[in-house]
């Protein structure tokens, strides 16, 4: 960004969107701070509402009384860009009633009313189509996808910034790379985690595959944070589908797994799904870009630490149980205890005709017994 754009970094987490109140209070707190570092005057930033008795008041100071003044404060060349990390949290807390159920509809109006603001986002791509419903998020030719790094991108953002500190070994770098998969986030994890062991031992000159295997568990560990939200956002079919592509590359030596074998896997117990239902299931987690689609048409997961993350933190699916028949013993022993009902129904009815009485039952009519089938097991787990 260049000079003109006061960047202003906030990174949404589930402690701070607890309600309206903390929410805003932490925006206006993070400007001004930023504004301070700029050396742009606070003198006249008016003090928070403590006393704002709902979330439209908050709103309401948020977007006239103090965006008023901080735009005024940084001059009116420049611009104020508010860069919303894990805005996607923002519907979690929605959903959660902890949140306005308009509060994206009033980011969009903060936009429109205040020409000097801009607002950068960041969202989990499993929130896609929910946020092409509201106007800041829905117009198609303001959003980029971040694909996984290109594999010389991700070269460079290994080598070059320890260039002048140590080099790798072919095996370690094309190990890393590998890994990673080109998510900067695991490639960041694992080159910090390197440098941290460097450190400790700077006569190194060139990290090899014992660095690597040095680091693994640490590396295995924070694999988790992005790994475990696939996981718990997965529907129980996706589940079915991830735990069945772990299973068949495991024997494949992370190559990919073809659709036809994955077919064949998934039509067996746990998943028992047909043809027609896992290609969309494939397709939606290639969208998510958790696996891809590999030249020969097959699957693989993009980042193999995040598929070893899977593998190590789940646990397999249970098993449809099948739908059998009764064995011959406990139809013997449904049939006694039939016998022995219908025995004492047809001796009280005989008591009752004896009697004479009017009992309003067609004496023609035999005696039934309804046996209620057990429920049938779900096709899906949980």
């Amino acid at each position: 960004m260049d000079e003109r754009y006061v960047c202003v970094y906030v990174p949404l987490e589930p402690t701070i969107l607890q309600s309206e109140r903390a929410l805003l209070q932490w925006l206006a707190e993070r400007v001004v701070a930023q504004m301070e570092t700029i050396g742009a005057s606070t003198y006249r930033v008016p003090p928070f509402p403590e006393d704002a008795v709902n979330a439209e008041a908050l709103q309401n100071w948020f977007a006239m009384d103090f965006l008023d003044v901080a735009l005024t404060a940084i001059r009116r060349d420049r611009y104020l860009l508010l860069m919303l990390d894990d805005l996607h949290l923002a519907y979690d807390a929605m959903d959660a009633g902890l949140l306005a159920p308009g509060f994206m509809e009033w980011l969009g109006q903060l936009l429109a009313q205040h020409e000097r603001l801009d607002i950068l986002a960041a969202l989990d791509v499993r929130y896609e189509a929910r946020s092409l419903a509201d106007a800041p998020l829905s117009n198609v030719l303001m959003r980029l996808r971040l694909d996984p790094l290109a594999p010389e991108e991700a070269q460079q953002l290994t080598t070059a910034p320890v260039s002048q500190r140590y080099t790798y070994s072919p095996a370690a770098l094309e190990r890393i790379l590998e890994l990673a998969g080109g998510n900067p986030f695991l490639l960041h994890s694992l080159c910090r985690l390197v440098y941290r062991m460097w450190e400790e031992n700077q006569s190194m000159q060139q990290i090899d595959m014992r660095f690597l295997e040095a680091i693994h568990p640490a590396a295995l560990e924070e694999a988790g944070e992005v790994a475990e939200p696939v996981w718990n956002h997965a529907t129980p079919a996706e589940r079915l589908v991830l735990q069945a592509l772990l299973r068949l590359q495991a024997g494949t030596n992370g190559h990919s797994v073809s659709v036809a074998n994955l077919e064949r896997e998934l039509a067996a117990p746990p998943a028992q799904l047909e043809a027609a239902q896992v290609r969309p299931l494939l397709r939606g987690l290639e969208f998510a870009s958790v696996i891809t689609l590999t030249e020969d048409g097959g699957y693989r997961f993009v980042a193999p630490l995040e598929a070893e993350w899977l593998s190590a933190n789940t646990q397999p699916l249970a098993p449809v149980r099948a739908r059998v028949g009764l064995s011959p013993v406990r139809w013997a022993g449904l049939a006694g205890i039939l016998l022995v009902i219908l025995l004492i129904a047809g001796v009280l009815l005989s008591g009752v005709l004896e009697e004479g009485g009017a009992s309003g039952v067609d004496s023609d009519a035999p005696p039934t017994l309804t046996l209620d089938p057990p429920a049938s097991p779900s096709a899906l787990p949980d």
